[in-house]
């Protein structure tokens, strides 16, 4: 009798083990994570700016790319320039982004962190990363 129950609990186990064993994990899509508009909050090792706070980089549809770049360090005392461009990713999570006006392109290390909220940006061969936050996410 105790061969049975051992073994009607061994079958149980079994069957209620195998069915949602395979927790497949999606691979992230870049591309499709990246689109929207990003606005920065952080800069390591350096910090931002008070103006650098309304730095905002919106990657588009099709590759295009639009920012608005803030500088200074007092309000009243901002400056921006707006700047297009087009984006797109060259090897897993490595960003090539050509900025029009630019003659070389420039290669970002790109990561995620706050539940896919806010995108890290590396510049390759650099130390600095610039953190961004998504607008209305």
């Amino acid at each position: 009798m105790k061969k049975l129950f051992y073994c009607l609990i061994a079958i149980v186990l079994v069957i209620a083990c195998s069915k949602d064993d395979d927790h497949t994990v999606e691979p992230l899509d870049y591309t499709e994570q990246t689109l929207g508009k990003w606005k920065l909050t952080d800069r390591v090792p350096n910090g931002i700016e008070f103006c650098e706070t309304k730095t905002t980089i919106e990657f588009k549809e099709e590759n295009q790319l639009h920012a608005i770049i803030y500088t200074g360090d007092e309000p009243g005392d901002c400056d921006s320039v707006e700047v297009d461009g087009t984006w797109e990713f060259v090897n897993g999570n490595k960003m090539k982004v050509e900025m029009n006006g630019t003659s070389e392109p420039v290669y970002l290390w790109v990561s995620y962190g706050d539940g896919l909220n806010s995108i890290m940006l590396t510049e390759d061969g650099t130390e600095v990363t610039e953190t961004y936050g998504k607008v209305n996410p």
